[in-house]
């Protein structure tokens, strides 16, 4: 059986690797702007704000994963 981009099933495949690959890609991004206090544009929190959601950005990751590859059937059933 051929699975083209068509089939939602892959396509969905593709999304959660897509936001698996940016969540990780962003997330030196938001500890870098945090320790070196990069302003937040008038947020409350200032750059902890970005420290803050660190891991949350982790558990979005570990998520995506989760559901996207891990719990993907295996084999032709």
């Amino acid at each position: 059986m051929h699975l083209s981009c068509s089939e939602p099933a892959v396509r969905a495949l593709y999304a959660h690797l897509f936001l698996i690959a940016f969540l990780i890609l962003v997330f030196p991004a938001s500890i870098y702007a945090a320790l070196n206090r990069v302003d937040m544009g008038g947020h409350e929190m200032g750059p902890m704000y970005l420290l803050a959601r660190a891991p949350l950005q982790l558990l979005l990751i570990g998520w995506a994963y989760w559901f996207a590859v891990r719990r993907r059937p295996r084999g032709g059933g």
